[in-house]
């Protein structure tokens, strides 16, 4: 995968999860399956997509939720509710 397609697919599920952030809870693999879908046409697979969600977690631009058997993500710095 080259440089300009992760970035995409980066911006992609940070503009996806920052959009319904309070509203939907995202599991990782509805993420992963939905991006994957969007990005098919230009290559990206699933190992793609879960490498992309990795480095944003590692950055610390997302957070893995976990409750019981389920994971989500969510974002690490929410967006202030009284500026939205």
């Amino acid at each position: 995968m080259d440089k300009a397609l992760e970035d995409k697919i980066s911006a992609y599920i940070m503009k996806l999860i920052t959009d319904f952030y309070g509203k939907k809870k995202f599991k990782s693999l509805a993420v992963v399956k939905e991006v994957t879908s969007a990005f098919s046409d230009q290559g990206a697979t699933k190992r793609d997509v879960k490498s992309v969600i990795k480095k944003l977690v590692d950055s610390g631009k997302l957070t893995y939720f976990y409750a019981g058997a389920e994971t989500t993500l969510t974002l690490a710095n929410p967006p202030d509710k009284a500026n939205t």
